[in-house]
């Protein structure tokens, strides 16, 4: 009897509260397919002390690619079936996770604090982060229009931004990016499966930050000048030196 491959590698991700990488599943599927092929042979197992159910075998496993395959595949029935277990895929692996409508009824029962909340300057600046990357502290501000000071404080404090070196910039800024943390609390492998977005495409950013950097000219009330004493213009046809021509005959009359 084989055992069912797909039901082997649900109970591996069962057994482990970690993410567990592809390339380790791999490995752990082939040597249970070695042992339960020992086993058979030798007539060893039996139901009662077997490590794998009686004589049956675990069959060899694919290729990396189709494994991912198979537990997207799980993901899909268990959210078909309205499952409370999910499928987290991180950098590091996937790992199988209670949906987050029973989060707080499993905290409670491991007695472990709620997870702090991001305000809505953290998760702007956050989000500049995660897009920008690597971005400057005054690029930030530039983008926002406001001190980041406070949010990159919480952000790092949380694990979720971390400083990444320094720009060849004047002054050598330290430049942040995103952590290993916060793809795992997004969810996601790389920033690469981050969401498309127009608001925050690289495009949109540069934009920002080249029209924060145009100059604007000043008008009258940038120099403190009355829109009375601002100088009229010359009329068509008409010089700014026959104006002041005509205002110096005026005087001598």
């Amino acid at each position: 009897m084989s055992a069912d491959l797909k039901k082997t590698i649900e109970a591996l991700l069962f057994s482990t509260s970690e993410a567990l990488p592809v390339r380790e599943l791999h490995r752990v599927l082939a040597e249970a397919h070695e042992q339960s092929l020992a086993d058979a042979e030798n007539d060893q197992g039996n139901s009662e002390d077997d490590d794998f159910g009686g004589e049956a075998t675990i069959p060899p496993p694919p290729g990396t690619s189709r494994l991912r395959e198979i537990i997207r595949e799980l993901r899909d029935e268990w959210r078909a079936a309205d499952s409370v277990y999910d499928v987290a895929e991180t950098a590091d692996g996937f790992r199988m996770v209670v949906r987050p409508v029973y989060a707080d009824a499993v905290r409670l029962l491991r007695k472990e604090p709620r997870p702090a909340r991001l305000s809505s300057a953290a998760m702007e600046t956050l989000s500049i982060v995660a897009y920008r990357q690597p971005v400057t502290r005054s690029d930030i501000e530039r983008i926002r229009g406001v001190s980041a000071d406070s949010a990159l404080s919480r952000l790092t404090e949380h694990d979720l931004v971390e400083a990444k070196g320094r720009a060849e910039l004047p002054g050598r800024p330290t430049v942040y990016g995103t952590t290993e943390k916060f793809l795992d609390f997004c969810g996601i492998r790389s920033v690469e499966d981050l969401p498309s977005s127009d608001v925050l495409s690289p495009a949109r950013l540069d934009a920002w930050l080249s029209e924060d950097d145009e100059e604007k000219s000043p008008d009258n009330a940038d120099m403190g000048l009355p829109e009375s004493e601002a100088e009229a213009p010359a009329s068509e046809g008409e010089s700014a030196e026959e104006i002041r021509v005509e205002d110096e005959t005026e005087e001598v009359k």
